[in-house]
C-alpha cells in the first residue's frame, strides 16, 4: 500500500507531503490545481523517464520519495531477488516492512534512483515500480494486459508458487539434456562426415598410383 508521497521541486511543486490511509484516498481539485503534476511526480520515482525540465525553476535538484507497507508476496520475492530484502526471513525491505523508494534528478538532467538508500539502476526501480501501483490509463502500467503477469498473479491468488517453481526446475533439467543430446548427436554425424570424408581421399589416393620416383 502506498502511504506517502513526498515531492521536492518538482515542476511547480516546491515542497509538499501527501499521506494516505487504508481505503480510498481522493485526491481531487478544480483544473490546474497540481493534482496531474503528483501524478507524474509519483510515476518518476516508480522509473518514468526524467528531464532537466522537470526540476523546478531555480532549484538545483528534485527529489520525490514514495513509501509502501504491507508488501505482497510478489514485492518481497522480487526484493529477494534483488538482493534488497534486509529481513530474509520476510522479504521485507526493513525489519519493519517498510519500503522507501526515492528518485532524485539534477538540473542538468542526471538521475539517481534509491531503493531503502541503496542506490539502484533505473530498470530495478521500474521493476518494482510496475508491482507496487497500477496507474490506469496509461497502458504501460496495465500488468493485467500481459499474458505472464496474468498466469503469476494466478499462480499467487491460488498458492502454487512452489509447484510452479518445481515445474520450472523440472522443465530446465530436460530442456539441458535435450540439449546435451543434441550436441552428442551432432558430434556423432560430424564423425561420421570424417570417417566417409577419410575414405574417399585414401580411394582417391589409391585410384592415383603415385610412386616415389626418388
Amino acid at each position: 500500500m502506498l502511504n506517502y508521497v513526498s515531492v521536492k521541486n518538482f515542476a511547480l511543486l516546491e515542497d509538499i507531503l501527501l499521506e494516505f490511509s487504508g481505503g480510498l484516498n481522493a485526491l481531487t481539485g478544480e483544473t490546474g490545481a497540481g493534482k496531474t503534476i503528483v501524478v507524474d511526480a509519483l510515476g518518476l520515482v516508480l522509473g518514468d523517464k526524467a528531464s532537466a525540465q522537470q526540476v523546478r525553476k531555480g532549484a538545483v535538484r528534485l527529489t520525490v520519495v514514495a513509501g509502501f507497507g504491507d508488501l505482497s508476496p510478489r514485492v518481497k520475492r522480487l526484493l529477494r531477488d534483488l538482493n534488497l530484502a534486509d529481513d530474509t526471513a520476510s522479504g521485507d525491505a526493513t525489519p519493519d516492512g517498510e519500503l522507501l523508494l526515492r528518485r532524485e534528478v539534477d538540473s542538468g538532467g542526471r538521475s539517481r534512483c534509491f531503493v531503502n538508500d541503496n542506490p539502484v539502476n533505473l530498470s530495478t526501480v521500474a521493476r518494482l515500480g510496475e508491482l507496487l501501483v497500477y496507474v490506469h490509463g496509461q497502458h504501460e502500467h496495465q500488468l493485467l494486459l500481459k499474458p505472464a503477469e496474468q498466469m503469476d498473479l494466478l499462480d499467487t491468488l491460488g498458492h502454487l508458487e512452489s509447484q510452479r517453481d518445481a515445474v520450472l526446475n523440472a522443465y530446465t533439467a530436460w530442456r539441458d539434456l535435450v540439449s546435451q543430446q543434441q550436441a552428442l548427436s551432432l558430434s556423432d554425424q560430424e564423425r561420421a562426415q570424417r570417417i566417409d570424408l577419410y575414405r574417399f581421399q585414401k580411394q582417391e589416393l589409391s585410384d592415383a598410383k603415385l610412386k616415389n620416383e626418388a
